[in-house]
C-alpha cells in the first residue's frame, strides 16, 4: 500500500477501473458490501499526496456523493442497528476521504470542483 501511489501507472489504471467498476454496479444491491469496501480503501489511498491526483482525475469523490444520495438514504426504513451502524460507517469514510483529498496535494481548481460537489 505504501508504494502503490509510487508506481504512477499502476496506481493510475487502478482508480480508473475503481471509478468504472463503481459506476457500472452503483445500483445493484448485490454490490454494495464490494462497493463499500473499495470506499474504504479509497480512503486509505487519499493519505498518499501522489494518489490524491489520480482519486480527483477519476471523479472519485462524485461518484461517492453519487453513492449516499442514492442508496444511503434515511427514508427507508431501517430495521435494526447493525443497519444504521453500516449505512454511518460508509458515510463517514466517504467523507473523510473528501476531506484527506480537499486538504491534499490538488490544485485550487480542483479543491473548487470538490466544494462544489460537497455543498
Amino acid at each position: 500500500m505504501k508504494c502503490l501511489a509510487d508506481q504512477t501507472d499502476s496506481c493510475k489504471h487502478l482508480i480508473k477501473n475503481i471509478h468504472h467498476f463503481i459506476a457500472k454496479n452503483i445500483m445493484k444491491k448485490d454490490y454494495h458490501t464490494s462497493i463499500e469496501q473499495l470506499f474504504r480503501f479509497c480512503k486509505k489511498l487519499s493519505k498518499q499526496h501522489k494518489a490524491q491526483e489520480y482519486l480527483v482525475n477519476e471523479a472519485i469523490h462524485e461518484i461517492c456523493l453519487r453513492y449516499i444520495s442514492e442508496n444511503l438514504n434515511f427514508t427507508k426504513s431501517i430495521k435494526d442497528d447493525t443497519s444504521l451502524k453500516q449505512i454511518l460507517t460508509t458515510i463517514q469514510n466517504i467523507m473523510k476521504m473528501i476531506k484527506n483529498i480537499f486538504e491534499g496535494n490538488i490544485t485550487p481548481e480542483q479543491k473548487q470542483n470538490i466544494y462544489e460537489n460537497v455543498i
